[in-house]
């Protein structure tokens, strides 16, 4: 008798869990202004709204296609539809997990596809090493379009800009030595094995070690392309257009118009500079600290609330909804397929 695949709704049921618990903590932050908030909702255009929805989705379409230049670099018969896949894994597991196993999760994604397991690891890390720098830089460039006038308007912003461009640099600067250079990877292998050495951070160290092992493998190639990353860096761009116009939209939704899309195009970059140096959990928090600590200087406190819900709305709650339709239906493919290893030579 032919088995069946096994069920995934432990998978379902953990990500209704942390949709409910996150929905739980906007209430709690938003409370005290929620009849306005609702009534700006409400009264918010519905071709704005489904605009903003597209471009969240629109947004995850370029991730995806920053993946897929990564990988076919050495594997050509990876699909752009694979590598939404693994997108789509990656937003999953950034929730579920609570943001720690969303690259594994990744990474398990790719080896069932052909990848070995280092490189898979390394891909996904300078994913995240490019779409870091590509922050920082996008940042800088509308720093000197229009960041005068911000800092001039609002002097205390400075040092929460400075201290995310210094937080999102180190950590870039960090993981790059890691991949290129070998006596810092050995010393870091070095502390990481120490500290292996004590139970109580035992069980850390290993996991960090074997990611570490795997960066210093998988990307140390990719790193001498400057075709590949320069070409991810511009993709990452367009994404990051794409991202930051989505709160644009919101507020014309809603019938806000102070703020053009060059502002909004300012504050959006720099409350992800900013957002990068703060700790989040499963990728809420930092976003929302940073967002109302900028647009709340320009807009009055219900109406950049109203405008915040509808962006995560757009670039949160509907792609964690629909990554938890494709991976269950991932696993059900995958489930009755065989797994795909990479050639040996």
């Amino acid at each position: 008798m032919k088995q069946k695949p096994a069920r995934r709704h432990p998978f379902l049921l953990s990500a209704a869990l942390s949709l409910l618990t996150l929905s739980v903590l906007l209430w709690l932050v938003f409370r005290n202004h929620y009849q306005e908030i609702v009534q700006n909702i409400l009264a918010a255009s519905g071709g704005g709204v489904a605009c903003a929805l597209l471009l969240g989705i629109v947004y995850q379409g370029l991730e995806g296609l920053v993946c897929f230049l990564l990988v076919r670099r050495k594997h050509r018969a990876f699909t752009f539809a694979q590598a939404m896949d693994a997108t789509w894994v990656g937003v999953f597991g950034n929730v579920v997990t609570f943001a720690v196993g969303a690259v594994p999760m990744q990474s398990a994604y790719l080896y069932r596809r052909g990848v070995s397991p280092g490189e898979a690891a390394g891909i996904m890390g300078m994913e995240y090493v490019l779409h870091k720098s590509s922050i920082l830089l996008y940042g800088g460039v509308m720093l000197l379009l229009s960041g005068r006038a911000l800092f001039r308007q609002h002097p205390t912003l400075l040092p929460y800009v400075a201290f995310g461009y210094l937080v999102c640099t180190g950590i870039i600067l960090l993981l790059i030595l890691l991949c290129t250079w070998q006596r810092f990877y050995r010393l870091i292998s070095l502390g990481l094995r120490r500290l292996e050495q004590r139970p109580r951070w035992a069980e850390r160290a290993r996991r960090l070690l074997r990611q570490a092992e795997a960066l210093y493998q998988g990307a140390g190639d990719l790193l001498h392309t400057p075709k590949a990353i320069w070409t991810g860096v511009g993709v990452n761009g367009l994404k990051l257009f794409t991202l930051y116009s989505i709160p644009y939209l919101c507020a014309r939704s809603i019938g806000l118009d102070g703020l053009s899309l060059l502002q909004v195009q300012l504050l959006s970059s720099l409350t992800y500079v900013i957002s990068g140096a703060l700790p989040n959990v499963a990728g809420m928090g930092s976003v929302e600290a940073a967002f109302l600590l900028l647009f709340s200087r320009y807009l009055g406190q219900a109406d950049v609330s109203s405008v915040l819900i509808l962006y995560r709305l757009a670039t949160y709650f509907l792609p964690f909804l629909v990554s938890a339709v494709v991976v269950e239906v991932i696993g059900l493919r995958l489930g009755a397929s065989p797994r795909r290893h990479p050639k040996q030579k």
